[in-house]
């Protein structure tokens, strides 16, 4: 009697913590595990004003201009490196504007903003 009862417990035990594990596993999938370093976030900031050319970014109803594809490596810089998230600024000179994200460790786009090139940028 003792050692079925056991064996219950055990298996329901093991079940709820399967129940518990498994939405936080689901929760990440499609998300880079490892965190970002500096050069995969002015990375992911070129593809991010790649993306925002094909569908509308959070700040503007339309999507960027076709001038943000295809921007190379030197259009992207590290503004701040935070704890937490990388600031990168992506510099259009055709449109005369940046693009300033904040990219957190795990890679994703926790503040975008477009803003016209001045000379406090």
């Amino acid at each position: 009697m003792v050692r079925v009862v056991s064996v219950r417990f055990l298996l329901l035990a093991l079940g709820w913590c399967l129940m518990l594990w498994m939405p936080a596993s689901f929760a990440h999938e499609g998300h880079a595990h490892t965190p970002v370093n500096m050069k995969s976030a002015l990375e992911l900031a070129l593809k991010t004003a790649d993306d925002y050319t094909r569908a509308a970014p959070p700040f503007a109803a339309e999507p960027l201009a076709a001038s943000w594809r295809g921007l190379p490596q030197s259009a992207a810089s590290l503004v701040e490196n935070g704890i937490g998230y990388y600031r990168v600024q992506v510099v259009n000179t055709a449109t005369a504007e940046l693009l300033l994200l904040k990219i957190t460790l795990d890679g994703d786009i926790a503040t975008a903003e477009l803003e016209p090139l001045g000379a406090d940028n």
